[in-house]
């Protein structure tokens, strides 16, 4: 966790890192000199930590969702010290980080996916989802770029599709969807080339299937990380979109 920023109400936002699931030295440079993209949270009424989480190499396909796991943990165990409302927490991720927080939130007591710490409990109250993979096998073959999409689902499950079918089918959050997971907000661009807007049909129908409440907003006109372009249309209506969600899922 890198902070907090303390604000009137008390219910704690965790953001998850802008894409990339395998650390490279270039990408690390080129995301660290990002901006930071506007359309986040409503700050007016929330606390909103950071999390970062161990990238490949440095880890296994599964640590990621642990580490996530385990700030949030962490989280819920520090509530009365920072105020906060354990009961009220959101993950909130973008590319990649929207697959983690996809896959925290939906694998909560899932022995295959434990916290990397020690903690009870790491359930949220909501899960938002800008533009993440939600079926590993969808994306490799509907990307716009498939052999950097293929590269880089290998490298994160170990190996190919022949190889390791197991790790790529339990690494998407499509298929850990069931009755009773937390209100789930996705927005995509419906020119994602990198990561398809098919991802978020398939999440929805699985949703929608299951009887888990949720949103899926695909944006006219807009790209993989709309969201960094400030005061466009798009992040104009995210802001809008996640100000309704917030105001009807975790008050």
């Amino acid at each position: 966790m890198n902070g907090t920023t303390p604000l009137e109400d008390r219910r704690p936002g965790r953001r998850l890192h802008l894409g990339r699931l395998v650390q490279r030295p270039r990408l690390r440079r080129l995301h660290d000199r990002l901006p930071t993209a506007d359309c986040r949270l409503p700050t007016a009424d929330c606390r909103l930590p950071t999390a970062d989480c161990r990238l490949l190499p440095h880890a296994d396909w599964r640590s990621g969702v642990g580490d996530v796991k385990a700030a949030v943990g962490w989280v819920r165990d520090n509530a009365a010290r920072f105020g906060v409302d354990p009961a009220r927490i959101t993950l909130f991720g973008e590319s990649a980080g929207g697959h983690l927080a996809l896959m925290a939130a939906y694998t909560e007591g899932d022995p295959m996916f434990p916290p990397t710490t020690p903690h009870r409990d790491t359930s949220v109250r909501t899960v938002l989802n800008f533009y993440g993979t939600t079926d590993f096998d969808d994306v490799t073959a509907n990307a716009t770029a498939p052999g950097l999409i293929r590269q880089a689902t290998q490298e994160y499950t170990g190996g190919t599709k022949t190889r390791h079918p197991d790790r790529r089918h339990a690494s998407s959050p499509v298929h850990h969807v069931r009755p009773g997971l937390p209100p789930t907000l996705t927005i995509h661009g419906e020119d994602g080339r990198l990561i398809p807007v098919s991802q978020m049909h398939l999440l929805d129908k699985a949703l929608a299937d299951a009887g888990v409440q949720h949103r899926s907003v695909e944006l006219p006109w807009s790209s993989h990380l709309f969201d960094l372009t400030r005061g466009n249309l798009a992040t104009q209506i995210s802001a809008g979109v996640l100000e309704q969600f917030q105001q009807r899922y975790a008050h």
